[in-house]
């Protein structure tokens, strides 16, 4: 999902592009959020740009491999 998140720029075009809904999708950012200690994505405006955290990340995420990357 961040992987969508970061590629899309927005909850809801990721949410578009998964097919879960939108709350699902910032659920699912708030807990990231919460697991990483970082923000990951920032509101601008109508999008939401990168921390230099989740573009540390992105990589990872896109392979699907993000979890052994987490933060405690």
């Amino acid at each position: 999902m961040l992987d969508a998140l970061l590629e899309e720029g927005s909850a809801m075009g990721a949410a578009e592009r998964l097919r879960p809904s939108s709350p699902a999708i910032s659920r699912t950012l708030g807990r990231l959020r919460a697991v990483t200690g970082d923000d990951s994505l920032v509101r601008t405006g109508h999008s939401m740009i990168p921390t230099p955290y989740a573009l540390e990340v992105r990589e990872d995420a896109h392979r699907g491999g993000i979890g052994e990357r987490l933060r405690p």
